[in-house]
């Protein structure tokens, strides 16, 4: 059988990742279907914010309502919304913006920060792995 669905490529910059998304599915839909990675996903239907993006080019449609806990009206006019809540209409690029992109940098710079502060704070074990995502959280 034929796949009639539109795709649109899908670039998130922070990792080069791109993938074919259909128009009519999720951007995080998409790119769950094909095994990639890049955007952080959480419980994928909107309601932990994890999955936050900005939108840098290309264009969107709402799947769904996105929650102003963790959407303002004011990041959503700069291009911020939730991957699990919108399919594109067009290719689009996007960085991920939510509460995991730090994390998720550092774990790209090859765990540089994390192994500095288990060095510097000499512990071992999970209390300290979650010291570590903590901080680079807000990097």
């Amino acid at each position: 059988m034929f796949e009639t669905n539109t795709k649109v490529n899908v670039h998130v910059m922070q990792t080069g990742e791109s993938y074919p998304c259909a128009t009519n599915e999720s951007l995080l839909q998409g790119m769950l279907r094909l095994g990639r990675k890049g955007i952080a996903v959480g419980c994928v239907n909107g309601g932990c914010g994890v999955c936050k993006v900005r939108i840098v080019e290309g264009r969107v449609r709402a799947l769904g309502p996105i929650s102003r806990a963790h959407v303002t009206a004011e990041e959503e006019a700069l291009g911020y919304t939730l991957a699990c809540r919108v399919a594109p209409t067009v290719a689009v690029r996007l960085e991920v913006a939510g509460r995991l992109a730090g994390w998720q940098a550092g774990r790209l710079a090859g765990w540089q920060a994390g192994e500095a502060y288990f060095q510097r704070i000499r512990c071992t074990g999970e209390p300290c792995f979650n010291q570590v995502k903590e901080e680079l959280l807000w990097v």
